[in-house]
């Protein structure tokens, strides 16, 4: 497969990628960490900020028509 690759950025990312798979092979199946996660913080509500940018894009959406309205109609 190396060898697949016509060009010398090609075949060396192809190598790369050998390797990598060769090293994660050998290390064995993956492990579960001891450690337990914590489960995400759950936001306030109303303090999301997707919810704030989402707010403000409708208003510069909202602002931007009624500025056009307002210039088309001085024509």
């Amino acid at each position: 497969m190396a060898g697949s690759s016509g060009s010398r950025v090609g075949r060396r990312f192809l190598a790369i990628v050998g390797e990598e798979h060769a090293r994660a092979v050998a290390s064995g199946p993956p492990t579960r960490s001891p450690v337990a996660s914590r489960p995400p913080a759950v936001p306030v509500a109303g303090a999301s900020p997707a919810w704030q940018a989402s707010l403000g894009a409708l208003a510069g959406l909202g602002a931007g028509l009624a500025l056009g309205s307002l210039l088309r109609s001085r024509r």
